[in-house]
């Protein structure tokens, strides 16, 4: 089963690097892209991904936010927030999101009801 991805970022290069990282794990097919959290809900309205990759820090309205809304879905996307900065995993954690990846370390750092750890 492949999952069906989106990825949203306001930075080119990250989306990038997080497509490039996702096509080589296998089994996730990243079927929309989206530079801030505005185009994200068009799209996830629009079309049911399974996950969304999410940036906790973009300009105006943050990937934390947008957690929020989509928390309220009747069917909610996985949410799996990618960040550069290890400050970012408290807050993320705190909203209940299911896992951070820091994009310097490519690792999961985070399971929501753990501890998070930088």
């Amino acid at each position: 089963m492949t999952v069906k991805a989106l990825v949203v970022d306001d930075e080119a290069p990250a989306r990038s690097e997080l497509r490039f990282l996702l096509s080589e794990a296998g089994g996730v097919e990243v079927i929309g892209e989206a530079s801030n959290a505005t185009e994200a809900l068009q799209l996830i309205r629009a079309i049911p991904y399974d996950v969304v990759f999410l940036d906790v820090e973009m300009p105006g309205f943050s990937g934390l936010r947008l957690a929020e809304v989509l928390g309220e879905l009747e069917h909610p996307p996985a949410i799996v927030f990618v960040t550069a900065y290890s400050d970012a995993g408290s807050s993320a954690c705190i909203a209940g999101s299911w896992s951070i990846w820091r994009r310097s370390r490519r690792s999961c750092r985070c399971t929501a009801g753990h501890s998070c750890s930088p």
